[in-house]
């Protein structure tokens, strides 16, 4: 599913410029936002906290990019388009799958040390196996049942929108 759907994403990029993406993402992020009511608190508190954010998504790198961009994120490590001569050839490069996100995520905080509290947010079953790198999890609104039993028998929080994920992770900071 997650491959079909960034695929597609890709192929709609197809002649476009990076810049003409970026206009595009954070103007639509900025007029219609979507996100969680929590969301710009919780990114507020972690760099207030000194905390390295990156965000880790199958979505294609030109729209998490602008997440980013709006939360004011460290880092990204996402699904990637094709660019060839300035311009997206509407091809993927590399659609970052479970596995991918395991890795990467082990390779980019690999050498933190055991002082540093590793702190995780997913929402799906291709969360998992990155997400057990983690100190600690949070499972934000998750739409899977079988999401739901993994956390629940690994003890990660599930979190729901009327939750305070703010307080809940100005906890463990402090």
């Amino acid at each position: 599913m997650v491959e079909g759907v960034v695929t597609i994403h890709g192929s709609v990029l197809s002649g476009l410029t990076p810049q003409q993406l970026s206009e595009h993402y954070d103007g639509f992020i900025r007029d219609v936002g979507g996100f969680f009511e929590w969301t710009v608190s919780l990114f507020e508190l972690l760099r207030a906290n000194e905390v390295r954010t990156t965000l880790v998504s199958a979505g294609i790198r030109p729209a998490i990019e602008a997440i980013a961009n709006y939360v004011q994120a460290d880092s990204i490590i996402t699904s990637e388009p094709e660019l060839l001569g300035g311009r997206y050839t509407g091809r993927v490069a590399r659609i970052l799958h479970d596995i991918d996100k395991r890795q990467l995520v082990g390779e980019r905080f690999g050498d933190v040390g055991t002082d540093s509290v590793k702190i995780g947010f997913g929402d799906s079953t291709g969360d998992v196996s990155m997400l057990e790198l983690m100190d600690h999890v949070f499972i934000i609104e998750p739409h899977q049942k079988e999401m739901i039993s993994i956390s629940e028998a690994k003890g990660w929080r599930i979190v729901r929108e009327r939750d305070n994920l703010p307080e809940m992770v100005n906890a463990l900071l402090n």
